[in-house]
């Protein structure tokens, strides 16, 4: 042992630095316990400490990128996590003022609108800390051969899904929806695409309430078709880039979904005859491009929610993940650093009606870390496929109490690890019936469930889960131990969840108080939307 150790340190330097640097975070970690001179070298080398504040921000590198060397890099990084941790905002843009009404989509650190003359507007999002500079650009009126009714953006990708309605006119009837597959930069064709550019689904009943959920993700396009008026819900997911029908399942009980992965989607159901909320994982190539009913087709596992008590209804559930959990930036946006793909928190909303008290919401926070447990579970034969709340729950979880205000229509509220909701909305499942005080009113809420980065915060300050520290802009608090919604409100029984997060309230700017406004996540921003423009 004693002779291989000197033979390491023999080495020189810019070799062993370039072999501690093909090292992952916890290896580094462990050989920076390993002496002294192992301890001073990690600490006062950039890169290798560029390698470890990676994996505690959840962020992995970006391209390579020779005017942004490994020092500015980390720099940046810190600024960034500095910022978010602190509420203390770099700068404060006034993006170009939105059309009034009309289609919205945030994704991928873009903004996009449909306005009522069928022009396309984009705006990307700037972030002084990873070079991002702040443009707009506009797709013109008369682009499109076809009214745009939704529509879905990837600007990793440049894509651009516009969804064309049936028409129902009794002179030219056609009861078709296309899905168009187009370019965000200019409107055309996308290259990538087949040579006809259109998916086609047939729509056998009438339905002018219905509306659409767009998933982009990768070389996968999912729709859920929600009806309003007549028969089940439709979610439909296609290889756009080979033309390929890969799922179709129809079932009213189909509420909303989510991609996993590259190889799985999850389908968030409320079945009709049961109280019992569940979270139901598919394998994309295990589904027939058939159309088939829930019962018809098999998933990979399950995950269960407790039951509802018989005196209440679940009036709705979704589940929401941004961005998909493939996605990556452009690289002609040459971005420093971006969030991990294994950074990921699903958000499972649960709506439901009390008799006495009206409609409340229940939100359910998931890693994408629990869903790949339970997956590997199943997969090696350790678990069945049905997973009940217990099971994966109370440790792999956080379960709060919300208003029932939590917002149907804005729900680009996470993104990565974080979750953001606004003022008039009580976050306390312990309190959650107390009125309001007026200093909650004037304040934000950001969640971030990012586990690296709590465990190193908690081991440099291990008292922080015990106390709020607080700023000009607001205050933090780290919450690790379980808490408890207690049984006889929704649920029969008291639901205990433990995964721990970091709370951060920030005030909202003055100017913004008086609107009817929300608020939305990106990767660099927080954006406060004036909705009274849309209604």
């Amino acid at each position: 042992m004693a002779g291989s150790k000197f033979g390491l340190l023999s080495l020189p330097i810019e070799v062993l630095l370039d072999t501690l640097a093909i090292l992952d975070f916890i290896s580094l970690l462990r050989c920076r316990k390993a002496s002294r001179f192992f301890k001073h070298l990690v600490d006062n080398t950039s890169s290798l400490q560029y390698i470890i504040e990676l994996a505690a921000s959840g962020q992995v590198d970006g391209p390579i990128d020779k005017s942004i060397n490994v020092f500015s890099r980390l720099q940046a990084l810190k600024k960034q996590q500095e910022a978010w941790h602190t509420g203390q905002w770099r700068q404060e843009s006034d993006p170009d003022a939105l059309n009034q009404g009309g289609l919205w989509e945030l994704y991928g650190g873009v903004l996009a609108q449909v306005a009522h003359d069928q022009s396309i507007t984009f705006h990307q999002l700037p972030s002084h800390v990873r070079g991002i500079e702040k443009r707009h650009w506009t797709i013109e009126p008369n682009t499109f051969e076809f009214t745009v009714r939704d529509f879905g953006i990837d600007p990793s990708q440049d894509l651009l899904v516009l969804i064309e309605p049936p028409s129902w006119s009794v002179v030219a009837a056609d009861h078709l929806h296309r899905f168009h597959l187009r370019t965000m930069s200019t409107g055309e064709r996308h290259p990538l695409a087949p040579q006809d550019a259109v998916f086609s689904h047939m729509q056998r009943d009438q339905d002018l309430m219905l509306s659409y959920s767009i998933q982009i993700s990768g070389d996968y396009v999912g729709v859920l078709l929600h009806r309003f008026e007549v028969s089940d819900n439709e979610l439909m997911i296609w290889d756009w880039k080979k033309g390929q029908a890969k799922v179709n399942i129809l079932g009213d009980e189909v509420r909303s979904f989510q991609f996993l992965s590259d190889k799985h989607f999850i389908v968030c159901l409320t079945p009709m005859f049961e109280a019992v909320p569940t979270l139901a994982v598919f394998d994309i190539d295990s589904v027939s491009s058939e159309r088939h009913t829930l019962d018809e087709i098999k998933s990979t596992f399950t995950l269960h929610y407790p039951g509802i008590r018989d005196e209440h209804m679940a009036f709705e559930c979704q589940l929401r993940c941004d961005p998909a959990p493939s996605w990556r930036p452009s690289h002609d946006l040459k971005v420093p650093f971006s969030v991990d793909t294994e950074n990921r928190i699903f958000i499972m909303s649960l709506w439901a009606h009390f008799q006495d008290t009206g409609m409340h919401c229940f939100i359910s926070f998931i890693p994408r870390s629990t869903f790949e447990r339970c997956l590997s579970a199943v997969q090696n034969k350790q678990h069945e496929a049905d997973f009940q709340w217990q099971d994966w729950s109370p440790n792999g979880s956080r379960m709060i109490r919300s208003g029932f205000q939590h917002s149907m229509v804005w729900v680009t509220y996470v993104y990565g690890s974080r979750f953001v909701i606004g003022p008039d909305i009580d976050l306390d499942p312990d309190n959650s019936d107390d009125d309001d005080d007026d200093e909650s009113l004037e304040c934000g809420f950001l969640y971030d469930f990012n586990q690296l980065g709590l465990k190193r915060s908690l081991s440099k300050d291990p008292e922080a889960h015990s106390r709020s520290s607080e700023s000009e802009n607001g205050w933090t608090e780290y919450v690790i131990g379980e808490q408890e919604i207690e049984g006889g409100q929704l649920f029969s029984d008291a639901i205990r969840t433990s995964l721990p997060y970091r709370l951060r309230r920030f005030r909202i700017p003055q100017n913004l108080l008086r609107r009817p406004t929300v608020i939305l996540c990106s990767e660099d921003n927080l954006i406060f939307l004036n909705v009274s423009i849309f209604i």
